[in-house]
Formats: structure tokens, sequence, C-alpha cells
């Protein structure tokens, strides 16, 4: 049997079923009866629904969380822009530097470039 990925277990599964169901529904098959395999199945295919939710409610939150993220990096920008222009710190400050950016002091000055 070759190897199948989550989903073709699942379509695998299906097909069985859909298949027992339309040709031979009152039939018996390794000592089963078509309901006895659907109850065999049933908790793979519970499961599978279950991961399918997972993954939406993964991807929402995942979109969720990446509009906070622009919010807050929004805030931080903003927060950075209000240290740099305040007189008392300004971009030459030891939390201007703290917060992760280059003091104006610090930065290399380079003559005019040649040509």
């Amino acid at each position: 049997m070759p190897r199948w990925s989550p989903a073709g277990k699942l379509q695998q599964i299906q097909k069985f079923t859909r298949a027992w169901e339309r040709m031979a529904p009152n039939s018996v098959f390794y000592a089963m009866t078509l309901e006895q395999f659907k109850a065999v199945v049933r908790p793979s295919e519970e499961k599978r629904k279950e991961l399918l939710d997972i993954e939406y409610r993964t991807r929402r939150v995942t979109a969720e969380c990446d509009a906070a993220d622009w919010t807050s990096m929004e805030a931080l920008r903003n927060v950075a822009n209000g240290v740099r222009v305040d007189p008392t710190f300004g971009n030459d400050s030891a939390l201007y530097a703290a917060l992760g950016y280059v003091r104006e002091s610090a930065k290399c000055r380079r003559g005019p470039k040649r040509r």
C-alpha cells in the first residue's frame, strides 16, 4: 500500500465507505459489517475533523495576532520617535540606544564620496 498523506488517508476511508455502501451494503468482509467498519473508522474521521478545526482556529488566531502586532509595532515606532524628538533625551541618549537604535554620536561619519 502506498504512503498516504493525511488528507489522502481520509479520502481513502471515505472512498471505501462509499463503495461498500453503494455496491455491497449487506455484505460482510473481514468479519465486519458495514456498520462495524464505520464504527472502526469513525475515530479517525472525527480526529481529522478536529484537526481541520484546529488548523482553522490557528489561522484565525494568527491573523488576529498579526493585526495586534501591527498596532504594537506602530506604538513602538511612535514611542521611539517621541524619545528622539524629546529635548530631555533625543537621538543621542542612553534611552534611545536602549530601545535598540544607534546613537547619533556613534554613527560613522564619512567624508564626501569619490566618483
